[in-house]
This record gives structure tokens, C-alpha cells and sequence, in this order.
């Protein structure tokens, strides 16, 4: 049963992870409440994974804080 739960969080992550690159390629061609959109539903579906313990600890705050980046770089940008 805990291999099969690593095994999950390995997956999710891997998954998560993709999705984020998907986002770093994608926001360079959308306007900016685009990209703060698309980023608000990146961080709800962490937290949903989270909570339904799809992911570990050490993922989810990785990932947020990876999410918690690129929002304070759509922040500088619109205060330039």
C-alpha cells in the first residue's frame, strides 16, 4: 500500500510538473489576466491534489512555491 501511494505522488508530480512546463511555454503568446487565469486554476488543482493525497507534502510545497514564482513575475510585470 506505501509503495503504491510513492508511486502515485511520483506520478501526480511528474504530471503536475508537465503542466507547469506547459504554462512557462503557453504564457509567453497570452495576455497577462490570461496567464494569472491559467495560473489560478494550476493552484486550485493543487490544492485539490493535495488534499485528496495525490501528492506529498515535499511536492505540494514545491510546487507551490514554483507557482507562487511565476505569480510574482506577472506582479512585476504589471507594476513596470
Amino acid at each position: 500500500m506505501k509503495n503504491r501511494l510513492k508511486e502515485l505522488h511520483t506520478e501526480t508530480a511528474n504530471a503536475f510538473k508537465d503542466k507547469i512546463k506547459s504554462y512557462d511555454k503557453e504564457s509567453q503568446w497570452v495576455y497577462t489576466y490570461e496567464a494569472r487565469g491559467m495560473l489560478n486554476r494550476l493552484e486550485a488543482s493543487l490544492t485539490r491534489l493535495y488534499d485528496n493525497n495525490c501528492l506529498s507534502q515535499k511536492d505540494f510545497e514545491r510546487f507551490d512555491s514554483m507557482l507562487f514564482e511565476r505569480q510574482s513575475r506577472i506582479f512585476e510585470y504589471n507594476t513596470l
